[in-house]
């Protein structure tokens, strides 16, 4: 298994593990979600993506998208199925932890939807706390805070 930075030849796949990861949360894909164009969605390059790859599949995936010069949102943090539970989303998170302090980040931020408890837990044992996050344009999950918890941590 390995974990490599988001190529244009990734596009392809990458969307197709989006587009399963979406089906199996019954979410509707809309234009804002990134799947046509992943460089903008991350803002790269001041933003990132990393793959998780197993045998050229793409087994999990996780980005930064810049919020300020100093603050980073992770998006579309997802693993497959067949993977939570094995250490591969800490592995990942670890990753995206180095990238960001080594672009200057020194904070990073995230929404989690009140469902998905796994995933709250998931952020909570690695040092993310919840916060009272304000709306902020270009992050359509802040208007909702009856869906979503907002997680922060320095790095």
């Amino acid at each position: 298994m390995q974990i490599a930075p988001f190529t244009q030849k990734d596009h392809k796949k990458v969307a197709d593990f989006w587009a399963s990861i979406f089906a199996e949360l019954g979410w509707t894909p809309n234009p804002r979600d990134g799947f046509d164009d992943i460089p903008a969605y991350f803002h790269l390059p001041e933003g990132f993506m990393l793959l998780v790859k197993q045998d050229g599949k793409i087994v999990g995936c996780g980005g930064i998208k810049p919020m300020t010069t100093t603050t980073g949102i992770i998006k579309r943090f997802y693993i497959s199925p067949h993977h939570r539970g094995t250490g591969v989303a800490a592995k990942l998170l670890d990753k995206l932890i180095d990238q960001s302090q080594s672009r200057g980040f020194s904070r990073l931020v995230l929404d989690v939807s009140h469902t998905n408890t796994r995933a709250a837990r998931f952020y909570e044992k690695h040092g993310f706390t919840k916060y009272a996050q304000e709306p902020v344009v270009g992050w359509e999950q802040t208007s909702s805070p009856d869906k979503f918890f907002y997680y922060q941590r320095d790095i």
